[in-house]
This record gives C-alpha cells, sequence and structure tokens, in this order.
C-alpha cells in the first residue's frame, strides 16, 4: 500500500531526524521549506472575504480558471493549437482529485487502464475503485525507463478505455520527447483511447530536452485529459 510506506517513512524520518541525521525523502512530493508568506498572506485574507464563504461554481472559481487558462497558454503556446479559455479548466481537490473524477466519468465495470510502471501508486487504487482493470506497461530501464510503443500496442485489448501517461515521470524522472508522445498518441487514435496526461512536473525540468506535448490533431476525435500543477 503506498499510502502505509509513504508513513512508514514519515515515522523513519522522524526517528532518524532525533539521531541527528538528515534524511532526503524522494518518495513524497513534499518540499523542505515552508509555504512563501505571500501565500499565507493570501490564503488568511481570503478566509476573511465573504466572496469565498459561500458556495461557488462546481468547476471552480472563475478567476482562478482564468488565470490556469492563460498561463496554461503562456507555457503551452507552441504546442497547443487550439485557444484555452476557462470553460476548458476544472480545478479539483488536487492530482487524485483530477485523475479520479476523469476516471469517474470514463470508465465502467470492466473497462481496462493503461498505467506506466513503475509509477505513483494512487494510479492502480483509482482505477480499482471503479471497477476497472489495471494493465500494466513497462518503463525500460534500457530505454531510459521510457515505454515501448510496440509493447503498449501490444497490451490493448477491446476493454482497454484508457492510456494514462506521466511526463515528467513519476517516480523515474523520464521525460518523453515530442516523438515518443506522438508515438503513444498515434496508439489512442487507431484504438480509440482516451489519453489522460498526468503533467504534474511539467515546469520541474533541469535539462534542455524537446518536450512538446502531443500533438493535438495526432488524437483528433478522442479524449485528451491533462493534469497539471
Amino acid at each position: 500500500n503506498g499510502r502505509d510506506d509513504v508513513s512508514d517513512a514519515k515515522e523513519q524520518d522522524k526517528k532518524e531526524k532525533t539521531e541527528s541525521r538528515r534524511i532526503l525523502h524522494l518518495e513524497v512530493g513534499q518540499p523542505d521549506f515552508p509555504a512563501p508568506e505571500p501565500v499565507l498572506s493570501a490564503t488568511s485574507a481570503a478566509l476573511r472575504d465573504p466572496t469565498y464563504q459561500a458556495y461557488i461554481s462546481n468547476s471552480g472559481l472563475l478567476r482562478l480558471r482564468e488565470a490556469i487558462a492563460d498561463s496554461t497558454r503562456e507555457f503551452a503556446a507552441d504546442i497547443i493549437a487550439e485557444d484555452i479559455g476557462p470553460e476548458n479548466v476544472v480545478v479539483c481537490h488536487g492530482a487524485v482529485g483530477a485523475i479520479s473524477s476523469a476516471l469517474k466519468a470514463i470508465l465502467e465495470p470492466g473497462d481496462e487502464v493503461l498505467i506506466p510502471d513503475p509509477a505513483w501508486s494512487n494510479y492502480e487504487m483509482m482505477v480499482q475503485l471503479e471497477g476497472a482493470t489495471v494493465v500494466k506497461y513497462p518503463l525500460e530501464q534500457a530505454q531510459g525507463w521510457k515505454p515501448d510503443p510496440q509493447k503498449v500496442a501490444s497490451l490493448c485489448s477491446p476493454k482497454t478505455k484508457v492510456l494514462l501517461i506521466c511526463s515528467p515521470s513519476n517516480p523515474t524522472g523520464s521525460v518523453l520527447t515530442k516523438s515518443e508522445l506522438e508515438a503513444l498518441a498515434a496508439i489512442a487514435h487507431e484504438r480509440n483511447l482516451v489519453i489522460i496526461s498526468d503533467e504534474i512536473y511539467s515546469r520541474v525540468l533541469h535539462d534542455d530536452i524537446d518536450v512538446d506535448s502531443n500533438d493535438r490533431d495526432e488524437v483528433e476525435g478522442e479524449g485528451a485529459l491533462s493534469e497539471g500543477s
């Protein structure tokens, strides 16, 4: 169980801190520094603002969705052909809320979902909660922890409904190039699959690499759902 492993790691961290040992944990995306003061101040002010003390749109605050749309257009201007507006954005409670909501909307019991291996452990749990079956496609160490498109294609069946990708990868850190993404998009196009793209670490890159996202033409007619920070 992924959550139990994380809890165990945190308990071990506490124990070793009492022994004056410095531990760097790589299994959880938890910063080792406090939230910036402007963020804390803005959050505190919002809690006292009557505007935020009532029900809001199920899709999230319009101002927030507009800001996300603007940021996405700026960040991905060279890879997204169509305009993105607030009507294309849904604000969720973290990655679990975003991906699980997408899976709930897509899956029926008995469907199959292709997920990378290794991967964030919550993918598997979210699929199983919908009564669907996890089919793991390997991230090949010999290929820099990236999938072999032929292997991914061979794992598809008439029950396959979703291809889930994560780039940059959690936990390997590998980043798919444009051509590698296009190969996966072609598989989805041929088999009428929905792509769920977990891009939560897309702005945490330390190398100069061709990381253009998949061309929207490649998945025309299918769904391409993206989850990010």
